[in-house]
């Protein structure tokens, strides 16, 4: 729980003590600002400043602990009045690990689809090749023999249609 006005941490449990390595005096001596990167400190203030209802989800924010390890964490908020003061209660789930293995999905993707083009590009240029190719020829997988390409030719001398003798 933090202080609308000063930001300052006025509350905290032992979950949240536990997870970022402070003892609750010391956390109570901060504000929610010093747990931020400085690069999400003056968004942080804006968005506290406008929130004007009751409850809301408050986005995913980035958390530095103790360690100075970084963590991922998914707020909601809720307004309270907490000795006098007007007070938000922030609820706070730890999403590190999704947001890392998005992340990780994201990068795997774009790197499959890289490979993808890659391959297409070179399927692509060795069938032009061995179509510029003279004689019968076929192309085999090593180890299973499958056949991966074959010239026209090939085709023509054992009566079948190009596309067939692939499949």
């Amino acid at each position: 729980m933090f202080s609308v006005e000063s930001l300052r941490i006025l509350a905290v449990n032992s979950a949240a003590q536990d997870w970022l390595g402070y003892d609750a005096q010391t956390l109570q001596a901060m504000t929610i600002i010093d747990l931020r990167p400085p690069a999400e400190r003056a968004q942080l203030v804006t968005r506290v400043r406008q929130f004007e209802g009751t409850v809301t989800d408050a986005g995913t924010w980035t958390i530095v602990g103790k360690s100075g390890d970084h963590y991922a964490a998914s707020f909601a908020w809720s307004k309270v009045v907490f000795e006098g003061t007007e007070a938000i209660v922030a609820s706070i789930r730890d999403v590190t690990r999704t947001v890392r293995a998005e992340t990780r999905a994201d990068s795997l993707s774009k790197q499959n689809e890289a490979l993808r083009k890659s391959v297409s590009l070179s399927a692509e240029h060795l069938s032009r090749l061995f179509d510029g190719l003279p004689g019968k020829m076929l192309v085999l997988t090593p180890g299973d023999y499958r056949m991966v390409a074959v010239t026209e030719e090939y085709a023509e001398a054992v009566m079948q249609e190009r596309g067939e003798i692939r499949q």
